[in-house]
């Protein structure tokens, strides 16, 4: 294999590529052995079939073809490692020469290649950062909803309200026809959550055991379940039962119940530590983006359609995960928002785009400072996974050669750049 040509225009290098005929005589060999497992001549059996007539009752031009094909896709590939390209999609503007045996294969194509950048300036920068402090409120705050977690719900002949907890008889139509579905007894719901609808638990407020209510309700075209999306629902409803929710008071019995701790100030405090460590968690989180925008603002990057195309398909891949684990399948929260794959994608584009960016941003950063990610960073984050399997430094090795070590050495050295940025930055 021989590299005529090679220029970059852009983000897009150009490739003229010669492959000796002798490549092309071994490629027809090999191609010969792969086709002919499959064919089937008259007086032989399949997969024992001479060269010469297979040649003759198919064609060499079979052959030549498939070599064809196949020393084109090994060149390229010993093309791209020799000039050490760091390509970002497949190539494009393939035109092959026409083949003549005995002869050089030429062909030339173009392909996307992730863009240079040089960044300066990225020491003494400046990005406000707010104080990492919880104040009483915040505080109080979060130790009522974990007073919520354990609160107990009881009986009441009080009226509903907000946040209790009821059983309903519903009878429903839908454009004065019977509609089963919600057309139940015993129905329970937690007022406030709207697992009908907030208009729905509005009416629902106010009324004690016993008492009935009559009221419609309009449904609009977007509401997930499309029998009674763009419809009117009316309903007969009668309260059958509240039950209203109590708090455990804070004391150090319910300290004691819930947590490790054995009085409230003990708790109290380590929830105002939690809270404050999650603050400068935050803060520091913002800082260091800001931080990045500002080296994203001072560069001017053209991202190839390839890097946008393909961290999409990873946004993609993880939005589908994060629904099976909500257990929604993909179709159906296609359908409930209305959007396509390509509505999908097109929504993503400048999150991806400035996603990329950021990258790019950081890898210049970690170049220019030569900041390097031993094996050793790689270890300790595959241990840090606490994996039953890891018991011994020859299992860990054998995990290690399982995974893809890259992506763990991209995640560390992007993230020892932004320390850098950030340790050599002044906050406001």
């Amino acid at each position: 294999m021989k590299i005529l040509k090679s220029s970059r225009t852009g983000n897009c290098y150009t490739l003229e590529i010669e492959t000796a005929p002798e490549i092309i005589l071994s490629a027809m060999d090999s191609a010969f052995k792969r086709l002919s497992k499959d064919s089937r001549i008259p007086g032989f059996r399949k997969g024992k079939v001479p060269r010469n007539l297979f040649e003759r009752y198919y064609g060499r031009d079979v052959l030549i073809q498939e070599a064809v094909k196949d020393t084109v896709n090994e060149s390229y590939i010993k093309a791209i490692q020799e000039l050490k390209l760091d390509v970002v999609d497949f190539p494009k503007n393939v035109s092959i020469d026409d083949y003549k045996e005995n002869t050089p294969l030429i062909f030339r194509c173009e392909v996307d290649v992730k863009p240079e950048i040089e960044v300066k300036n990225y020491k003494g920068l400046k990005a406000k950062k707010a104080a990492g402090k919880a104040d009483q409120a915040a505080i109080d705050e979060h130790i009522l909803k974990i007073r919520e977690n354990f609160a107990e719900f009881n009986v009441a002949q009080e009226a509903s309200a907000d946040g209790d907890i009821v059983m309903c008889h519903f009878e429903t139509t839908v454009e004065g026809q019977p509609y089963e579905r919600w057309t139940r007894k015993n129905i329970g719901l937690e007022i406030g959550r709207a697992s009908f609808s907030e208009a729905v638990d509005n009416e629902l407020v106010g009324l004690k055991p016993g008492e009935k209510k009559s009221f419609d309700v309009p449904f609009n075209d977007k509401f997930p379940n499309k029998e009674v999306a763009g419809k009117t629902v009316h309903f007969e409803a009668e309260m059958a039962e509240v039950r209203k929710r109590t708090l455990p008071e804070l004391n150090d019995a319910l300290v004691a119940k819930i947590s490790s701790f054995k009085t409230v100030e003990e708790f109290t405090q380590n929830v105002k530590e939690n809270l404050e460590k999650k603050l400068d968690d935050d803060s520091q989180a913002g800082f260091q983006q800001a931080l990045v925008d500002q080296l994203v603002e001072q560069v001017k990057i053209e991202i190839p359609e390839g890097m946008i195309e393909r961290d999409t398909a990873k946004y993609l891949d993880r939005l589908e995960d994060s629904l099976k684990q909500s257990g929604i399948r993909f179709e159906d929260y296609v359908k409930v928002t209305q959007k396509n794959v390509d509505d999908i994608k097109k929504d993503y584009r400048e999150t991806s785009i400035k996603n990329i960016k950021s990258e790019l941003v950081l890898e210049a950063v970690a170049k220019a400072e030569n900041l390097q990610i031993s094996n050793e960073e790689i270890k300790d984050v595959v241990r840090s996974w606490n994996l039953p399997s890891v018991k011994n430094e020859d299992d860990l090795n054998k995990i290690l050669q399982q995974i893809d070590s890259d992506k763990i050495r991209f995640s560390l050295l992007q993230k020892k750049a932004i320390d850098f940025i950030s340790e050599n930055a002044k906050a406001e």
